[in-house]
């Protein structure tokens, strides 16, 4: 799945990377895209100042959630898919109830503008950051605020909760007030507020998630850069065939990673091992994809062979080429 500038959001089917369904709804750039934990339902934060939830058996709309006077910018499904929090550059963080569309809370704390908003792995917890370098933990039930952690001087652009719960992953983007340019990815503990290790990145991260064994962070920048989530060393980086990499995601099974670029295109990795090892390789309909555009350039099939073994650096996603971190 995947949200655009131009208000679109389209679904995919993983297997072929063909697009399966388009939804329509939005009046300006849609933020971020959230599947529910069953797979039913979408839900989509818009710089319409909306958060919509999209049935996506039928593709219609189920639900519009109005209430954020400002562009929202991130939204999440809690794990029993019965809540949806949104974040907004009003600077409020708002819990909605995904059945009726009810706004159940308002939590008010940030001095800036929401740029990212997560569960974590229970659903009794939030984590929110954005313009003022603050990552906010929130207690959903009560709304009462846990922790806040001045993790930069720019903006967070994007936070998560690792698979335990028991920390969060921030990673550190571009404030254009401040005109201050980010690059760290740090982990954090949550109750003690304290940095547990910090990866410096040459430009802005734009998303970070972690892979579903916790062993992983995946980070979005000019590149997808692959860190060890214990020590925080740059395991592995990725040039990217989609431009700046603005968003990351990988499925349950950590075998499927997909990245969402400037350049209006997604690409999808596959790993050669499941969960363990992360060494993406040129995704099955990506490879067919490569093929074809390189028979159009050559004669027959042979040639295309003899240019692959000839040129390494094509066995990989239309271009995307790996290689270790020093």
């Amino acid at each position: 799945m995947s949200g655009s500038k131009d208000g679109l959001i389209k679904i995919w089917d993983t297997p072929s990377a063909c697009e399966t369904m388009t939804l329509y709804g939005h009046e300006n750039a849609v933020y971020s895209v959230s599947f529910s934990p069953d797979g039913t339902k979408v839900a989509s934060a818009s710089a319409d100042n909306q958060v919509k939830l999209w049935d996506v058996i039928t593709g219609s709309e189920i639900l519009t959630l109005s209430g954020h006077i400002g562009g929202v910018r991130g939204v999440a499904f809690s794990p029993d898919g019965k809540k949806v929090v949104s974040g907004s550059e009003d600077r409020s963080v708002r819990i909605w109830d995904a059945m009726t569309g009810t706004l159940l809370m308002k939590l008010l704390g940030h001095s800036g503008g929401i740029y990212a908003v997560a569960f974590n792995p229970t659903g009794d917890r939030i984590v929110s950051g954005g313009l003022d370098g603050q990552a906010k933990v929130w207690n959903s039930v009560s709304g009462a605020e846990l922790a806040s952690i001045q993790a930069c001087e720019a903006a967070i652009w994007s936070v998560v909760f690792t698979p335990d719960g028991q920390h969060i992953v921030t990673g550190e983007g571009y404030h254009r007030e401040k005109q201050l340019r980010g690059g760290n990815i740090s982990i954090w503990h949550v109750y003690s507020e304290k940095e547990v290790v910090t990866y410096q990145s040459v430009v802005n991260v734009w998303s970070v998630v972690g892979t579903p064994d916790g062993k992983r962070i995946l980070a979005a920048s000019s590149g997808l850069t692959i860190l060890d989530a214990i020590t925080g060393e740059g395991v592995l980086v990725l040039s990217s065939p989609v431009g700046v990499v603005q968003a990351v995601a990988i499925n349950n099974q950590g075998d499927t990673i997909a990245i969402g670029g400037w350049n209006s295109r997604v690409a999808l990795l596959e790993s050669k091992e499941p969960i363990g090892g992360y060494a993406p390789r040129i995704h099955a309909n990506s490879a067919r994809m490569l093929v074809d555009r390189l028979h159009k350039e050559c004669d027959t099939y042979k040639e295309v062979l003899q240019k692959l073994k000839a040129d390494t650096s094509l066995d990989c996603i239309d271009g995307l080429c790996q290689a270790p971190i020093k």
